[in-house]
């Protein structure tokens, strides 16, 4: 679907249900990473054992959708710690969609029963903070 059609849905959503963009994207992120991510790409998820494996296999993940489905320009993704337990990933995309992917990557810790702060940087990056591991 194009990427104007989808901005205009959500629009819609938003006005009908009276719900923030940012509910919107919290909610359809909810179904997305907990019910309908997990039967298709349950490869993936069997891969991945907590949060922090999920959301650094999201560039690989990218990679195999875009060589097996024809015209996909899924967003891509680079890595780098501050430390520890923050990992800023960026987010490479002409969709625009940061505001979606930060309420998709809390999506991931809900998933995983962690809780994850996550910070839009800029439109290109957002700051994951991770629990200290004990």
């Amino acid at each position: 679907m194009d990427d104007a059609k989808v901005i205009k849905m959500i629009g819609a959503i938003c006005a009908e249900t009276k719900l923030s963009q940012t509910q919107v994207f919290d909610a359809f992120s909810e179904y997305w990473v907990s019910d309908f991510a997990p039967r298709i790409y349950k490869v993936y998820y069997s891969e991945s054992h907590n949060a922090r494996d999920l959301l650094l296999n999201m560039e690989k993940v990218h990679e195999k959708i875009t060589a097996s489905i024809p015209n996909a320009h899924p967003p891509r993704f680079d890595y780098s710690w501050q430390n520890d337990n923050t990992l800023i990933m960026g987010y490479h995309s002409k969709r625009g969609l940061i505001d979606l992917f930060v309420s998709l990557a809390k999506a991931v810790g809900n998933y995983y029963k962690t809780p994850l702060q996550v910070t839009k940087l800029s439109d290109t990056q957002i700051k994951i903070v991770f629990p200290h591991s004990s």
